[in-house]
């Protein structure tokens, strides 16, 4: 095999599949990355670790058609200190030894025949997903990214760590929980065909298909599902996943709707007043105190180990009676962060009634966050 190619282009392309491989050492295999060229001047890289794996292409000058697996991890690190823009890759199915070279530099990698790697997924089992549907990239990654931070990272295989997607005539749903938690997202859509789809995609996948579709030319993606796997397709690259079996919580239940004392505040300034206060927490409680006053929030964390730290910020707040109540400080940086609104707002009850933290900007987003009962 022989080809040239462009040095980002490859390193790019080679980032998503490095980033897939196994470092489990379930199959050493799985720690390569799949390496053809063909004769149509085309490179395909797989990977895999058995729970996800990807399928990408991209466009070289293809001298020698051939095929090689090697060390995903290894192979980026050399591309990446290559010092010039080509990159002439060679190797020999023989041998299973790859030859690179840029400019003066040149590597020599050894690797594992391609006929041992896994078959990722068939043209004819792809043909089989007849439940699909097709959006456009743009609001799916926004709904993931105001959606994923909840999803369950301590429970595997559970319902919990996934992410709910609903797709109907007009609307994209997409919603995660842990338990303690919940963000919620409604994204508008052109759904011209009016296909109705629905699924649970584990968090990891959906972090995972942020950094595929990035090194993806296309404006859409095609979302099929089949028996307890999902596939994302873009243009000709795959992405190939199991999906999450079961009855998604209903989430909707839980949203209270009589949270009447409403707090306006500075997303920029009560991030920053958490960040300060959140250096004394305790690591396994994350507890911070927020006591609401007419135009005014204290923010109180007490470490017996540590000692304390107070802040406070200003926000729009015209109760005369104070509402003390306590978060995990983490669950409310979580929200704030994938926000972007300039000011949010906070939807509250007395006692232990959960909070509702929305853009002021944007109906779309909600996040539910459940208080902490503390001793006084």
């Amino acid at each position: 095999m022989e080809f040239i190619i462009q040095k980002d282009l490859f390193l790019n392309t080679l980032r998503i599949a490095e980033h897939i491989s196994s470092t489990k050492g379930i199959q050493i295999i799985l720690s390569n990355v799949y390496i053809e060229a063909t004769k149509e001047n085309e490179i395909i890289l797989k990977s895999s670790d058995l729970d996800i794996g990807v399928i990408l292409k991209i466009k070289s000058e293809v001298k020698t058609p051939g095929k090689i697996t090697l060390p995903s991890k290894k192979l980026s690190e050399i591309i990446s200190k290559l010092p010039k823009d080509e990159v002439t890759f060679e190797s020999s199915e023989e041998t299973n030894k790859a030859k690179i070279t840029s400019g003066r530099s040149k590597f020599e990698l050894m690797g594992i025949s391609a006929l041992e790697y896994p078959v990722i997924i068939s043209e004819e089992d792809i043909e089989s997903f007849k439940n699909n549907i097709s959006l456009e990239i743009k609001p799916f990654i926004n709904a993931i990214k105001q959606t994923v931070y909840a999803a369950s990272t301590t429970e595997n295989n559970s319902i919990y760590n996934g992410v709910f997607i609903s797709v109907n005539e007009k609307t994209l749903e997409m919603a995660a929980t842990d338990g303690a938690r919940l963000s919620m997202v409604i994204e508008e859509i052109e759904n011209k065909e009016g296909k109705i789809f629905e699924a649970i995609i584990p968090s990891r996948t959906l972090a995972e298909f942020i950094r595929f579709s990035s090194g993806c030319t296309g404006e859409k993606v095609e979302i099929m599902k089949k028996e307890g796997q999902i596939i994302f397709k873009i243009n000709e690259n795959i992405m190939i996943s199991r999906s999450i079996e079961g009855q998604y919580p209903k989430y909707k239940q839980i949203i209270p709707k009589d949270n009447e004392k409403i707090v306006i505040v500075s997303r920029e300034e009560l991030i920053n007043a958490l960040d300060r206060t959140s250096s004394m927490v305790e690591e396994k409680k994350n507890v911070v105190k927020l006591t609401f006053e007419k135009n005014q929030l204290s923010l109180v964390v007490d470490n017996p180990e540590l000692g304390d730290s107070n802040d406070f910020v200003d926000i729009e707040f015209e109760e005369e009676e104070p509402i003390k109540i306590a978060f995990n400080c983490k669950y409310l940086l979580d929200v704030l962060r994938n926000y972007e609104s300039e000011k949010i707002r906070i939807e509250l009850k007395p006692k232990l009634a959960p909070a509702l933290i929305k853009p002021e900007d944007n109906k779309k987003y909600l996040a539910l966050i459940m208080p902490i009962q503390i001793k006084e």
